[in-house]
């Protein structure tokens, strides 16, 4: 992955994007339309990459699926 950023949350009039590990913070109006938490951006931040999101929303979906199936809902023991 090259450079994209993730909107990682919106603080008032201004957003906190994921770039490489580093936190970076652009007004909101940079944004492109329709941006909003927990999305990726395309490498020139102009669009939101629709595909890139839904793949990792569906990685995420499935990480915590197999993570809930060996839940048997007891306490942790260390």
């Amino acid at each position: 992955m090259q450079n994209r950023a993730f909107i990682d949350r919106i603080e008032g009039s201004q957003a906190v994007l994921l770039i490489d590990g580093k936190e970076v913070v652009v007004p909101c109006s940079q944004l492109p339309k329709g941006a909003r938490e927990g999305v990726w951006l395309t490498p020139d931040m102009k669009a939101i990459d629709l595909e890139l999101t839904e793949q990792i929303k569906r990685e995420t979906a499935a990480r915590r699926a197999r993570l809930m199936a060996d839940d048997d809902g007891g306490d942790i023991s260390l």
